[in-house]
């Protein structure tokens, strides 16, 4: 799976899912978006509060490519 941060609209050369940071009074997301910024459905993947908590978002969706657990979380590895 290739990532990308989102920069300008444009057609990519192979399947990418390219990523926006949306910030929110409480911190912010990250968010999937198409090729014109505008986000996915069911695109939200994590959320980053002010509190340094990191919450993973559920009901993802599978088309992203992501593997997913039982709630359609991103899977996490530890180190």
């Amino acid at each position: 799976m290739k990532f990308e941060i989102f920069n300008k609209p444009r057609k990519p050369k192979e399947k990418s899912v390219m990523l926006r940071i949306g910030l929110h009074p409480d911190g912010c997301e990250i968010v999937a978006v198409d090729d014109n910024g505008d986000p996915i459905p069911m695109g939200r993947l994590l959320r980053f509060e002010k509190s340094g908590k990191i919450f993973r978002l559920r009901n993802i969706n599978p088309e992203l490519g992501f593997a997913l657990d039982e709630c359609g979380r991103i899977k996490l590895e530890e180190e």
